[in-house]
């Protein structure tokens, strides 16, 4: 079947890497990757090389992204559900099978070399479902793209297999096993509703669910017997939501908290007349939700003593840097620390992202620490 996604992929990350050979590694993404570091120094005026952030547990092609069925509804004998499996990306006429994100894990750091990875958790919750078959994925952190969708899964299925061993707790489990929080990082990014996408003070009830069910999985790793060798949490936290990330901070006692770095994740501008403004609304949107930057959001981070990052995109921010230098003067201005930042650097082309980051000529630059980077191995 023609994957139409996928004539979309140059569009959507224009300058994601492509590793033509199965052992391609640290020494040819650096090589990839060199003038953008070049120019990264250059803006920053130093000869810091910024740290490299795997989007998607560094593998575009084998993370998983949604759960497909492989025949017709009405050619499976006991329905779609029964034959879901978890996709990934992949060519024009066929998506990837996802692999164990463990899997993609080692190979982001030993054989990428890469300094931390972003990973997506989804949680079906038991008000989602309505099926007692998938009580052992309900109320369950796993780890996908998009939403998990009760209609498409069911026991047995190897979908559902799959988030059984995909946990985030198994992650966890893994990832200090390996002894990878000693100097790595990992990223965990909170989805949440649309209406959840707003200020602490905003957001419904049922918005906590969620926060609170992350909480009893992370929390047994946030203290002094999981400590970095750099002296900073190597678990961290980053959303769209100010809610999602308000919610989950308060859930916590004052030493789990200062094992947990939280960060806020940018949307975009709309201000294009009509019929403009829907189109690019619903661009913004096709992945899933992702909020205006409006002045709600940016009093938040403006006011936040406890927001540690912000990341963001120059593809949806007409002036970047104009509008992180004036946040950052108002935290400095209410004698909060200004924010670290982590940009996007796969989705717009090289030419868009040197133009809207060459703004950083300014007098007061964005302390940028880190880029997140899109990796395709064929």
């Amino acid at each position: 079947m023609l994957n139409l996604q996928a004539l979309l992929y140059p569009l959507i990350s224009p300058s994601r890497l492509r590793l033509r050979h199965k052992n391609d590694g640290a020494d040819e993404i650096s090589a990839q990757l060199k003038p953008v570091q070049a120019f990264h120094r250059q803006l920053q005026g130093n000869d810091d090389t910024l740290a490299l952030i795997g989007h998607g547990a560094g593998s575009f092609r084998y993370y998983p992204m949604r759960i497909v069925s492989q025949v017709k509804p009405e050619q499976a004998p006991d329905g779609v559900a029964a034959t879901a499996t978890i996709a990934g990306n992949g060519a024009l006429f066929a998506a990837a099978e996802a692999k164990p994100v463990a899997q993609l894990m080692e190979q982001a750091f030993k054989q990428y070399g890469l300094d931390a990875i972003e990973l997506d958790v989804q949680i079906l919750l038991d008000d989602d479902r309505g099926r007692s078959d998938l009580a052992g994925v309900a109320n369950t952190a796993c780890i996908l793209h998009d939403p998990i969708l009760p209609d498409k899964l069911a026991y047995p299925s190897p979908a559902y297999d799959y988030l059984r061993e995909n946990t985030l707790s198994k992650l966890l489990e893994t990832f200090v096993a390996q002894g990878y929080h000693q100097d790595k990082l990992l990223y965990l990014d909170l989805k949440a509703d649309a209406c959840c996408q707003v200020s602490p003070s905003r957001a419904p009830d049922s918005c906590k669910v969620y926060p609170d069910l992350l909480a009893e999985v992370i929390k047994p790793y946030l203290s002094d017997a999981f400590a970095s060798n750099h002296g900073k949490p190597w678990l961290r936290v980053v959303s769209f939501s100010p809610h999602s990330l308000f919610a989950l901070r308060d859930v916590l006692d004052s030493e789990q908290q200062r094992h947990l770095n939280f960060g806020l994740i940018a949307g975009y501008e709309n201000n294009l007349p009509w019929p403009l403004s829907i189109i690019k609304r619903k661009a913004a949107n096709a992945k899933g939700p992702v909020p205006l930057l409006d002045d709600e959001i940016l009093e938040f981070a403006a006011s936040c003593e406890w927001l540690n990052q912000l990341w963001f995109s120059c593809k949806g921010l007409s002036k970047p840097v104009a509008i992180f230098q004036q946040l950052n003067q108002r935290r400095l201005a209410a004698k909060l620390s200004p924010l670290s930042y982590s940009v996007s650097h796969y989705d717009v082309s090289e030419r868009h992202y040197r133009r809207k980051l060459s703004q950083l000529a300014a007098k007061q630059p964005l302390d940028i620490a880190s880029f997140m980077i899109d990796i395709d191995q064929a």
